[in-house]
């Protein structure tokens, strides 16, 4: 018997097996990238296509001001709740809901009586459903989430919500942050209401007169980052990640109002 031969399997497998975790590894991260931005396509097609054929008035001068008309104008209109906008089509509210029926702490969460699935299959909005997909669970908060998501809305209540372009953002430094859903060729922080050239695509009076032109932006996440490798205290509630991925969509806004 060959003695010099002994353990010659398991050094060979070591070295093969580094090759194939790799090669898993990369499977598994490109594969999760490519769903994710499929799904992300599909919703901002979805919220676009929507968004155009809603009436919305002809004095908007940028997306998110349009949207805000919009869901002011039904509940005027006294359109049925569940066929408003927010109710039927998207609400940012449920970007982040609490999985504690009990909570009082977010505007929304799951009823006590239905499971996560029954309860997004049956009340939640289109493109918020599409979304549910590529959301994720912190157990820590008792959260169903956006990932990276945080509120960056005024000291009135209000809530903004928007994800960090990068790990270890600065939650005081507005250009570290994007939104969800945003609108394409519109810079907020130039925007003047008495200067017509600073308005969105979704204004008459910007040089492609009234499209709903949007992305939503998601960050993309590994799935082999894990707490055993970056430490607890960087996964306490939100998951590291590498790029933002973004679905884009551009529709011409088929009904208008005064």
């Amino acid at each position: 018997m060959n003695t010099q031969r002994k353990g010659q399997s398991l050094v060979e497998f070591a070295l093969v097996a580094l090759v194939l975790y790799l090669l898993l590894g990369a499977i598994f991260t490109f594969g999760h990238a490519l769903y994710v931005a499929q799904q992300v396509q599909m919703s901002a097609d979805l919220l676009a296509r929507e968004v155009s054929r809603r009436p919305a008035s002809i004095q908007a001068t940028h997306l998110a001001e349009g949207l805000e008309m919009i869901d002011t104008q039904e509940v005027k209109d006294g359109v049925d709740p569940t066929r408003q906008f927010k109710r039927q089509v998207f609400d940012q509210d449920y970007l982040c809901v609490s999985l504690d029926s009990d909570s009082e702490k977010l505007p929304i969460s799951k009823p006590s009586d239905l499971t996560l699935r029954e309860w997004i299959d049956r009340d939640w909005p289109l493109v918020n459903k599409q979304l549910s997909t590529v959301m994720i669970t912190d157990s820590e908060q008792s959260e169903f989430k956006f990932p990276g998501l945080a509120d960056r809305g005024d000291d009135d209540g209000t809530r903004r919500y928007q994800i960090p372009l990068f790990f270890n953002a600065d939650m005081n430094t507005d250009d570290h942050w994007i939104d969800v859903v945003e609108e394409i060729d519109f810079d907020e922080t130039e925007y003047d209401k008495e200067d017509a050239t600073t308005f969105g695509p979704f204004s008459f009076e910007h040089p492609s007169q009234g499209v709903v032109a949007l992305r939503i932006n998601y960050p993309i996440s590994s799935t082999f980052l894990s707490e055993d490798m970056l430490g607890a205290d960087n996964l306490s509630s939100e998951r590291p990640y590498r790029r933002i991925v973004s679905g884009q969509a551009i529709y011409r806004r088929e009904v208008f109002t005064p």
